[in-house]
């Protein structure tokens, strides 16, 4: 999973690793770039655990109001 930086074809980037446009982070995990950081959109949290499609890893919808949780997130 690459993107083309308009030189040659780079891996894309995982959550918190730094770009400039959204193209850059890698779309299996369903992030965007935010403030130079490849992350999550508003209303969704990172979860680390989460295998996904040979990716650890996926922003998912945040829990609304009693919905069950295990951490703050």
């Amino acid at each position: 999973h690459q993107y083309h930086n308009g030189t040659r074809c780079v891996p894309q980037r995982l959550y918190n690793q730094s770009c400039t446009l959204t193209n850059e982070c890698d779309y299996r995990v369903n992030m965007t770039c935010m403030s130079g950081k490849c992350t999550c959109t508003t209303g969704y949290n990172y979860d680390a655990t989460y295998p996904n499609g040979g990716v650890t890893g996926l922003c998912k919808p945040a829990g609304t109001y009693l919905d069950p949780c295990s951490n703050n997130d």
